[in-house]
C-alpha cells in the first residue's frame, strides 16, 4: 500500500497535489490523514502562497492554525 512508503517517497507524491487535491486526500481515511497531513502542512508553510495559516484564521480554526504555524517552524518534512 502507497502508506507503507518512506516518508521521503509521500513528500514527493505530496508536492504535486493541488491544495484542494491534498484536502480530498486527508478525508479519505485515518491513515492518509496521519502519513499525510504534517506533509502537506509542511509543503503549505513553503510555498509561495501559503493559505492554512491565513484560513485557519479567519474561521477560527486554533488547531489548523498551530498546525500551519508548527510546520512553518520545521525545517524538513517528517
Amino acid at each position: 500500500m502507497v502508506l507503507n512508503l518512506p516518508p521521503e517517497i509521500l513528500a514527493t507524491i505530496a508536492a504535486f497535489l493541488e491544495p484542494i487535491e491534498g484536502v480530498a486526500l486527508l478525508c479519505t481515511s485515518q491513515r492518509c490523514r496521519l502519513a499525510f497531513e504534517p506533509i502537506l502542512y509542511w509543503h503549505d508553510a513553503n510555498s509561495i502562497n501559503p493559505a492554512a495559516l491565513l484560513w485557519a484564521a479567519g474561521e477560527g480554526e486554533v488547531s489548523t492554525a498551530q498546525k500551519a504555524l508548527a510546520a512553518s517552524r520545521s525545517d524538513c518534512v517528517q
